[in-house]
């Protein structure tokens, strides 16, 4: 905890949705196979966490970075 200025599931958390954050970016996995990769069982609670980090529903995230490729 001190090593890392935050709580070891915080820590957990943030690696599981950078990995998501990766995966939505550069593959063609459905949302809850992603889900599943990371270590969330439940679609719907992962969407919940990586709304709250992201701003946007994992499907929006992955079609904001569709856009901003087109615009390139």
């Amino acid at each position: 905890q001190k090593y890392f200025n935050t709580t070891p599931n915080a820590y957990i958390i943030e690696l599981r949705l950078n990995q998501a954050s990766n995966l939505l970016r550069y593959s063609r996995m459905s949302v809850r196979d992603i889900s599943e990769q990371v270590g969330y069982g439940n679609k719907s609670h992962f969407v919940k966490i990586f709304k709250e980090k992201y701003g946007l529903s994992p499907l929006q995230y992955r079609k904001s970075l569709e856009n901003e490729h087109l615009f390139r």
